[in-house]
């Protein structure tokens, strides 16, 4: 015979006690027998991801006191909040999180694996300048980027490998807005604008 106990609480202690009775009613001694139910392990999602770190949540676990962070395979850091964001990462890497719930000396499993690539560097201090019927556009970039795209009113007007860039199709009179942004494969930054 067995029995299932269903609705119970994580990490928490339950006594169960058994009697047997026979046909005619006589009752068996009671067998009792404590049991400590396991922490539930997080399910992980990453969140928001920049060129140097990366956002993690999960659900709160019951009764877990804090959480710890796994960054490639090692415990890197630790929290009593259901989310984390892990800093000071390196730009166009890939990182791989789990995270595990703790209670005293208690730890569940690890959580599922979150693979995150880290984003480009953005571009920084872009300029425009015009002259006359061209504006001259520059930026301060990086040796991660093999190049970067060209955006005019949102709309990709050209690329370039350099940190600089001249449009001579502008109308005076006429407002731009211009963005760039870089690329390495098929990765992209964010905006710079």
């Amino acid at each position: 015979l067995s029995y299932v106990a269903n609705g119970l609480t994580s990490c928490t202690t339950y006594n169960f006690s058994i009697v047997a009775e026979d046909l005619s009613g006589n009752l068996s001694d009671e067998n009792s027998i404590n049991i400590t139910t396991i922490l539930l392990k997080p399910v992980l999602t990453a969140g928001d991801v920049s060129s140097d770190s990366v956002k993690l949540n999960w659900e709160a676990v019951a009764n877990a006191d804090n959480y710890e962070i796994e960054i490639n395979g090692e415990v890197a850091d630790s929290t009593s909040d259901a989310s984390y964001t892990a800093n000071g990462l390196v730009a166009n890497e890939t990182y791989i999180f789990r995270v595990r719930a703790v209670k005293s000396q208690i730890k569940s499993e690890w959580s599922n694996e979150v693979s995150v690539n880290t984003l480009l560097p953005t571009p920084e201090n872009l300029v425009v300048n015009q002259y006359g019927l061209s504006a001259v556009l520059t930026w301060s970039g990086n040796e991660i980027c093999s190049g970067y795209e060209i955006y005019r009113n949102d709309v990709k007007i050209d690329t370039t490998n350099g940190f600089n860039y001249t449009d001579g199709n502008v109308v005076l009179g006429n407002s731009y807005t211009y963005k760039v942004k870089g690329y390495s494969c098929l990765l992209y930054t964010f905006d710079a604008a």
